[in-house]
């Protein structure tokens, strides 16, 4: 399935923040969640979400390779619109 621009709209920025951050932190969890300010549990609740809503999992490195991809296509400069 191809994720599609309406999805990344559909991605709160904390989401957005916590895939890249997913990625710096070796696909951790605990990492993570010092890295954006919270609970371990949030981090696994954001990317539970995240895979609803884009049906690719970030817990999966090639999933999450994609994500950050679109992401980078998507919004050249980190932000939510």
């Amino acid at each position: 399935m191809v994720i599609t621009r309406e999805d990344v709209k559909n991605l709160s920025r904390i989401e957005i923040d916590i895939i890249y951050a997913y990625a710096e932190c070796n696909m951790k969890a605990c990492p993570t969640a010092r890295a954006v300010y919270c609970d371990h549990r949030t981090v696994c609740y954001h990317l539970d979400r995240i895979k609803h809503i884009t049906t690719l999992d970030p817990r999966n490195f090639y999933d999450l390779y994609k994500l950050i991809e679109i992401l980078n296509e998507e919004l050249p400069n980190g932000t939510a619109s």
